[in-house]
Protein backbone atom coordinates (compact mmCIF):
# COMPACT_ATOMS: atom_id res chain seq x y z
CA UNK A 1 0.00 0.00 0.00
CA UNK A 2 1.31 3.63 -1.16
CA UNK A 3 1.50 6.20 1.58
CA UNK A 4 -0.24 9.70 1.33
CA UNK A 5 2.44 11.80 -0.31
CA UNK A 6 2.87 14.77 -2.21
CA UNK A 7 5.63 14.54 -5.24
CA UNK A 8 7.08 17.76 -5.54
CA UNK A 9 5.63 18.11 -9.23
CA UNK A 10 2.13 17.79 -7.81
CA UNK A 11 2.57 19.57 -4.69
CA UNK A 12 -0.07 22.09 -5.53
CA UNK A 13 -2.98 20.40 -6.35
CA UNK A 14 -2.73 19.17 -2.63
CA UNK A 15 -3.10 15.70 -1.23
CA UNK A 16 -2.86 12.87 -3.62
CA UNK A 17 -5.22 9.79 -3.24
CA UNK A 18 -4.14 6.80 -4.74
CA UNK A 19 -7.16 4.26 -4.61
CA UNK A 20 -5.30 1.30 -3.16
CA UNK A 21 -5.34 3.76 -0.31
CA UNK A 22 -8.32 3.67 2.01
CA UNK A 23 -11.00 6.45 1.26
CA UNK A 24 -12.13 6.89 4.58
CA UNK A 25 -8.23 7.48 5.85
CA UNK A 26 -7.50 9.90 2.88
CA UNK A 27 -10.68 11.78 3.30
CA UNK A 28 -10.29 11.93 7.15
CA UNK A 29 -6.39 13.03 6.92
CA UNK A 30 -8.23 16.20 4.38
CA UNK A 31 -10.56 17.33 6.79
CA UNK A 32 -8.20 17.19 9.56
CA UNK A 33 -5.68 19.24 7.61
CA UNK A 34 -8.25 21.53 6.72
CA UNK A 35 -8.46 22.49 10.21
CA UNK A 36 -11.90 21.37 10.29
CA UNK A 37 -14.58 18.97 12.89
CA UNK A 38 -16.61 16.81 12.16
CA UNK A 39 -19.75 18.49 12.98
CA UNK A 40 -18.56 21.66 10.75
CA UNK A 41 -18.22 19.06 7.15
CA UNK A 42 -21.62 18.09 7.86
CA UNK A 43 -23.01 21.22 7.70
CA UNK A 44 -21.06 22.59 4.85
CA UNK A 45 -22.24 18.82 2.96
CA UNK A 46 -25.57 19.38 4.17
CA UNK A 47 -25.60 15.77 6.08
CA UNK A 48 -25.17 14.63 9.22
CA UNK A 49 -21.97 13.85 11.67
CA UNK A 50 -22.44 10.57 11.86
CA UNK A 51 -22.19 10.36 7.94
CA UNK A 52 -18.69 12.03 8.22
CA UNK A 53 -17.69 9.56 10.79
CA UNK A 54 -18.75 6.34 8.99
CA UNK A 55 -17.23 7.31 5.99
CA UNK A 56 -13.88 7.73 7.75
CA UNK A 57 -14.20 4.60 9.62
CA UNK A 58 -13.94 2.69 6.67
CA UNK A 59 -17.18 3.08 4.70
CA UNK A 60 -16.31 3.56 0.73
CA UNK A 61 -17.85 6.42 -0.50
CA UNK A 62 -18.97 6.82 -4.04
CA UNK A 63 -16.89 9.34 -6.30
CA UNK A 64 -19.80 11.61 -5.82
CA UNK A 65 -19.56 12.13 -2.18
CA UNK A 66 -15.73 11.89 -2.24
CA UNK A 67 -15.46 15.24 -4.40
CA UNK A 68 -18.56 16.87 -2.10
CA UNK A 69 -16.26 15.30 0.84
CA UNK A 70 -13.29 17.28 -0.81
CA UNK A 71 -14.59 20.31 -1.82
CA UNK A 72 -16.19 21.21 1.66
CA UNK A 73 -13.23 21.08 3.31
CA UNK A 74 -11.99 23.68 0.91
CA UNK A 75 -9.07 21.68 -0.63
CA UNK A 76 -8.24 20.70 -3.97
CA UNK A 77 -6.84 17.04 -4.30
CA UNK A 78 -5.49 14.76 -7.25
CA UNK A 79 -6.80 11.22 -8.05
CA UNK A 80 -4.04 9.08 -9.58
CA UNK A 81 -5.20 5.99 -11.58
CA UNK A 82 -3.00 3.78 -12.46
Amino acid sequence: MRKFTNNNNLESLGPLFYPDNNAGEYLGLVRRSAGITQEELAKRMGTKQESIARVENGWEPGLKYFAKFVRACGVRTFVMIE
